[in-house]
């Protein structure tokens, strides 16, 4: 039991991990900030805490930027270009110690 435990948080892992190479378009993978959040999405129902922050602090990013027209681009950056996560990251970085 322990085993299978530990095969399912490294696969969550590694589903979050895919979720970031595809949030900074990294790996080879091209930019898809929407594929970014299923495997984030993923990744925290399979209990991988980490992925469940970066949701929190996505929506909580979105839910103050305000509207934008439907052809004004990528509403997923922080507005310097830099994925959304990249913020959330940070902010989980400095709330872990910087691990």
């Amino acid at each position: 039991m322990v085993r299978s435990e530990s095969c399912a948080q490294r696969f969550a892992k590694g589903v979050y991990d895919l979720g970031l190479m595809y949030d900074y378009g990294r790996g080879g993978l091209a930019q898809d900030h929407d594929k970014a959040r299923i495997y984030f999405k993923t990744a925290a129902d399979l209990g991988y805490s980490p992925a469940g922050e970066v949701l929190r602090r996505l929506d909580a990013s979105r839910a103050s930027q305000p509207a934008m027209p439907a052809d004004s681009g990528d509403r997923s950056t922080d507005g310097g270009g830099q994925p959304a996560a990249a913020d959330a990251m940070r902010g989980l970085d400095a709330s872990q110690g910087q691990k």
